[in-house]
């Protein structure tokens, strides 16, 4: 497994990354975080989706801590994730390993609904 570098933003559900390769090159990688995150009773969940649709000052720092305030039925209430548990760097693609099957996380994932 190589490394990755996140890239801090706020108020996006899409995380950035500088993915480094096996031979050591490294390129930019972005996904969005909705396709495997939901929002459960104010809480981040795994393997749901649309977290986003429910959240409010949504920011990823670069160490991979994602913050939001998520709502919970009643208000907003703050809610943190480490997506380094579950999201890892393989030859440059980021892969999220999680309650579902592993995919790699592309466009095509995305568009075939695997994630």
């Amino acid at each position: 497994m190589s490394s990755f570098t996140i890239h801090e933003k706020s108020n996006t559900s899409f995380l950035t990354a500088t993915c480094q390769k096996w031979d050591g090159t490294e390129k930019e990688y972005t996904f969005d975080l909705d396709s495997i995150l939901g929002n459960e009773s104010g809480r981040f969940r795994w393997g749901w989706n649309l977290f986003s649709h429910s959240a409010k000052n949504i920011h990823i720092s670069k160490e991979g801590i994602l913050t939001a305030d998520l709502y919970n039925s009643y208000y907003h209430v703050p809610a943190k994730i480490n997506l380094k548990e579950r999201i890892e760097n393989v030859d440059g693609d980021l892969i999220y390993n999680g309650p579902s099957v592993p995919c790699f996380i592309k466009k095509v994932c995305l568009d075939k609904k695997l994630l």
